[in-house]
């Protein structure tokens, strides 16, 4: 059965250490409760694995280091540590600030299905849960994207009680893997650490910590912000695990690294 979702928010994210994770949760614990939903480990943290999309010129990926004020992601997403019942197929669109989710959640047993690339001149079978009216296979062929990078990392997540929407998020571990194949399992000796200096601004090994919410955040999670002395920056985990990844391999690609944490302008800011 197939679900399909659009959802649009602001999704503002900061670097941190580890130790200052503890002090967030203090100050959004009267206002929030923690989402458990599938399976989590005692602390609350849920896998998150992501398969990236993208042409052979990595085309979504100089978009989002030149910071292009419309670009877009393709990623499929599965949750959990071993095969997942669905996969989200998904396409991610920025607009300046604003955020643009669209989410299909089709079978995992032929999630690939429409999928694969282009083989002397055979179009790739295509599944009942896959037409081409499907907007993410339309994307993938129209821009001939294909598996690039998979990436997995850790989640604790928080949803707010007195909001209609807002959301909190810690993503902690975050590793990758290149990957030329739609696989969300990859291999278990090939994950690398994705968080370094340049990306984040900060600790080797940081966590990066997103507030999500819709239209303006409400007053307390400004007070949150303030009180940690949050900054605010962008983090892209699939151009982060690029960039290490290049950088890794004698970075062939002449891929100029971009710091976007501590940037002039890239101060949090509330109204828009």
């Amino acid at each position: 059965m197939q679900n399909q979702s659009t959802l649009g928010r602001y999704e503002y994210k900061y670097s941190i250490s580890p130790d200052l994770m503890a002090a967030v949760r203090m100050l959004i614990r009267p206002y929030c409760r923690m989402d458990r939903s599938g399976s989590t480990d005692k602390d609350g943290f849920y896998v998150v694995r992501s398969l990236y999309f993208d042409d052979d010129r990595y085309s979504l990926y100089r978009d989002t280091e030149d910071q292009v004020p419309v670009r877009i992601k393709l990623r499929a997403r599965a949750y959990g540590d071993s095969d997942s019942d669905t996969v989200k197929l998904e396409i991610k669109k920025r607009t300046d600030d604003l955020i643009v989710k669209s989410s299909l959640s089709v079978p995992q047993e032929n999630w690939m299905e429409g999928l694969s690339p282009v083989r002397n001149g055979n179009q790739p079978r295509v599944g009942p849960a896959h037409r081409t009216d499907n907007a993410f296979v339309a994307r993938t062929r129209l821009l001939g994207a294909r598996p690039k990078m998979l990436v997995r990392y850790e989640r604790q997540a928080f949803q707010s009680t007195i909001d209609d929407y807002v959301r909190i998020t810690f993503d902690q571990n975050i590793l990758h893997q290149p990957m030329s194949v739609c696989d969300l399992a990859g291999k278990s000796s090939q994950w690398a650490p994705t968080g370094d200096r340049e990306s984040t601004g900060t600790g080797d090994f940081p966590v990066i910590l997103e507030f999500k919410f819709i239209d303006r955040a409400p007053q307390w999670l400004v007070d949150v912000a303030r009180k940690c002395g949050l900054f605010r920056g962008g983090f892209s985990k699939y151009a982060a695990a690029v960039r290490k990844s290049a950088i890794e391999s004698s970075a062939y690609w002449s891929l100029a690294p971009i710091c976007a944490f501590n940037q002039p302008g890239r101060e949090s800011r509330w109204v828009h």
